[in-house]
């Protein structure tokens, strides 16, 4: 087995694991164990204890890599492989009873990213990605939607917390609501994404965008034949 396939079947195990763990924990009754990383952001102990498991399960296979994480930053050193972790996309989802959240993590290499692995634990759906191989969904693989005129789209989006994205999103959602079929926050920019590159939703927005949000969906949607680009038109990229 090659080093790549070795990381693959590292991110779609410890994507599987840690969202069943976080699975497990969303039938238990409601706690007040979150707290605010700011105003409008909650962790809860959930997203730690996830984050753990991918943690220990990167740094006992690839000690050497660099890893940046929603919730611990950037830990390590040698950049070369850097593995991207959110180990609860969709935290307010799972605080308040809502099932859409996933776990991803992605791998870039020299800075671009080589393979992702978003794992629905409800739905029992991994969402998995390879440069060059196209994108799956349960071993399946998918394309986007051919649809092109905006009044047939079903459109999703999200948006970081600073008040410059929230302002954006509120003038886009002004201007593309009227148009388009719907137009919709789901709260999971990774699951948001995976369905994109599934063909399931048209097109997908956010302003404020953090790594760990969408390394994985990023890969996906662009081997699933769609175009991902910042607000300027230029192609997206982690550099």
């Amino acid at each position: 087995m090659d080093d790549l396939s070795r990381r693959g079947l590292t991110a779609l195990d410890l994507a599987r694991r840690a969202g069943k763990h976080v699975a497990s924990r969303f039938f238990e009754p409601p706690t007040a164990g979150f707290r605010f990383k700011s105003k409008h952001e909650i962790a809860t102990a959930v997203d730690l204890e996830a984050e753990s498991m991918i943690l220990e399960g990167i740094k006992s296979s690839f000690p050497n890599d660099l890893v940046l994480s929603e919730e611990s930053g950037v830990i390590g050193e040698r950049e070369e492989f850097m593995w991207i972790v959110d180990p609860l996309d969709g935290t307010t989802n799972f605080h308040v009873g809502n099932p859409v959240f996933t776990t991803s993590v992605a791998l870039a290499y020299r800075g671009e990213i080589i393979l992702g692995a978003t794992y629905h634990p409800i739905l029992d759906q991994m969402f998995y990605v390879e440069k060059g191989k196209g994108f799956h969904v349960n071993g399946e693989r998918r394309v986007v939607s051919r649809v092109s005129r905006l009044e047939e789209a079903f459109i999703a989006f999200c948006h970081g917390t600073d008040p410059k994205s929230v302002q954006k999103m509120i003038e886009i959602y002004a201007t593309l609501k009227p148009r388009c079929v719907s137009l919709r926050q789901m709260g999971s920019a990774s699951f948001e994404l995976a369905l994109l590159a599934s063909g399931r939703i048209d097109a997908f927005i956010m302003p404020g965008v953090r790594p760990w949000d969408v390394a994985a969906g990023v890969l996906m949607v662009r081997e699933a034949g769609g175009l991902v680009t910042d607000f300027s038109g230029r192609a997206w990229s982690l550099k």
